[in-house]
């Protein structure tokens, strides 16, 4: 039994060597920090530090409102008062967060001039204290404990308290102690307070470690080491005495590391955890179903359990996925647009977003990943997290990536996942300047090519040709390029996934982008909002109430003086 119980513990050591090693290296950066400072002073000027502080920042807040989203859906299913606590706490951080990166000193004024780094260091330990009183709190909330209170109250409290706190730092300062002094550095309140941020998160590393070997959740550990790599953040925001300080620049990365650690465990317990736990109950069954007929039919009710839960995790999963596509298509007298989503399962692989990237610019793609189901899903959100953060960026740089250079970008972030190898995406991605009337596209591998209805009534597909999203950045360099397509008033842009085209009836034949054409064409004076009805429509027809093999999606643009 002692010999079963130290194998376990190797096998759990091998399983979370990653997070130790993690650990380790944020300490000995701790330790020899100093003996680089008069290199990255020289490497790391102003400019530099507020682009990669704002990066560091942009990512934490996308890892706090990841956990609140997670955490808030999930709640219709589990209603459990830790999973909800958790998330709304740290949406009131992540809010906190970001008022601290707008308010960042050398960052252009927000509400007021930011001249002074005291407010942005105000909002920095506000929201670190809320973030160490959250997995303190955690750590000592049963997940068993279920709460009926709506999960619009929590929310709703934790942007109040933001609110309050930001009205309170910005305009009447003198209610809370100074944090920084220029010139001087921080004050001994600030440092203070970093200790108790440090001394909560330590405790609540503890207790999730005891909790992690009292309930054999591994998970916990993961937890345990991401809230002491907050201690080390917090530790290293104690040492720095300028703005631009190294230590601030390492409590920053740090600080990133350990949110996104623990949101991966949290995405996990809540999203992932009930395949795992299905597929654990299929192999118990598998076991004892040959010759234990009371096991089976014990087991079998347990199946059914896990498979409504799974179907219910589904759904939620999907509400998620759906949350993420566009509420409402722009229509702002110059373009407009209009969709058709025909996802087969619950989990689509499909995807497509609509965006204004400036006042004149509208950006716009649809894409189709491998597989189906939750691997698919998992990609689509990889795509729009990976557009949405480098769009952000070009915001904040104040420039515009054309279409070909942003899919460079998510080419090279793909290749820096962990996806499997045999994963890929497709897609294309489009820019309309409603100025100069000018649309510019680049592909990425889409085997459909969109199709062009111009005012005249003759349609035609756009060729275009690209690399798809895939991993072989280490066989060959991937190249895409820019496409002008001419456009004017009236004329429409159809993008689609080959799950139209190649949709079939019950006799085997294929819709076929001849009958699409043909179709477009028969209903050229039908506006735009009808026009996708009918397609739909004539599609359910032409499939004789079969099952859609492929996700089925399609994006009409119709462009206007």
């Amino acid at each position: 039994m002692r010999t079963k119980k130290v194998l376990h513990f190797i096998e759990l050591n091998k399983k979370l060597l990653p997070s130790f090693i993690i650990l380790i290296i944020a300490v000995l950066i701790l330790i020899f920090a100093r003996s680089f400072e008069l290199s990255y002073e020289k490497l790391m000027i102003v400019t530099p530090f507020l682009l990669w502080h704002n990066l560091a920042e942009i990512s934490m807040v996308i890892a706090y409102m990841a956990i609140f989203l997670v955490t808030y859906y999930a709640y219709e299913q589990t209603h459990q008062l830790r999973t909800i606590l958790i998330g709304s706490m740290l949406l009131a951080s992540g809010i906190l967060e970001a008022f601290h990166m707008l308010s960042y000193i050398g960052m252009p004024a927000f509400f007021i001039d930011n001249t002074s780094s005291n407010r942005a260091t105000t909002f920095w330990i506000l929201s670190k204290l809320i973030f160490g009183l959250t997995f303190l709190v955690g750590s000592n909330v049963s997940n068993k404990i279920k709460c009926t209170v709506s999960k619009i109250y929590f929310s709703l409290a934790s942007l109040l308290i933001s609110l309050l706190l930001f009205i309170i730092a910005t305009w009447y300062p003198s209610f809370l102690p100074a944090m920084y002094v220029e010139g001087h550095g921080l004050t001994p309140v600030k440092i203070f307070l970093e200790y108790l941020v440090m001394l909560m998160l330590l405790i609540g590393s503890i207790l999730y470690f005891r909790n992690a070997f009292k309930h054999r959740d591994k998970s916990l550990i993961v937890i345990s080491c991401a809230l002491l790599l907050g201690v080390l953040s917090e530790f290293a925001f104690t040492q720095y005495v300028g703005a631009y300080d190294i230590y601030n620049y390492i409590g920053h990365l740090l600080g990133v590391c350990s949110l996104f650690m623990a949101f991966r465990v949290i995405f996990a317990r809540n999203v992932l955890t009930p395949y795992i736990e299905l597929s654990a109950a299929q192999e118990a069954l598998s076991r004892h179903a040959e010759n234990q007929e009371k096991t089976i039919e014990k087991r079998t009710r347990q199946m059914k359990l896990l498979n409504n839960k799974l179907l219910e995790d589904l759904e939620y999963a999907r509400g998620i996925q759906k949350s993420l596509l566009p509420v409402f298509l722009p229509d702002t007298g110059r373009i407009s647009f209009n969709a058709v989503y025909l996802p087969t399962d619950r989990l689509s692989g499909d995807f497509y977003d609509v965006f204004q990237l400036d006042e004149r610019h509208m950006g716009f793609y649809v894409c189709d990943v491998s597989g189906h189901g939750v691997p698919a899903a998992m990609l689509t959100v990889f795509l729009k997290q990976c557009i949405d953060n480098i769009v952000e960026t070009d915001r904040f740089k104040g420039a515009l990536s054309s279409p070909s250079v942003l899919l460079c970008q998510v080419y090279d972030a793909f290749n820096h996942s962990k996806f499997n190898d045999d994963v890929y995406i497709v897609l294309i991605y489009c820019v309309y300047d409603n100025v100069e009337k000018k649309l510019t596209c680049s592909s990425a591998g889409m085997n459909v090519m969109p199709l062009l209805e111009e005012v005249a009534g003759n349609i035609s597909k756009v060729e275009m040709k690209g690399f798809p999203i895939c991993k072989l950045s280490e066989v060959c360099t991937a190249e895409f390029d820019d496409y002008d397509v001419h456009v004017q008033s009236g004329d429409r842009l159809y993008l689609y996934t080959d799950g139209l085209p190649e949709a079939r009836n019950s006799k085997g034949g294929n819709y076929s982008e001849t009958r699409l054409m043909k179709l477009l064409a028969e209903n050229r004076s039908i506006k735009l909002f009808d026009l996708t009805s009918i397609i739909t429509d004539d599609l359910i027809d032409f499939s004789e109430g079969k099952k859609l093999e492929d996700d089925v999606t399609l994006l009409a643009v119709e462009f206007r003086e």
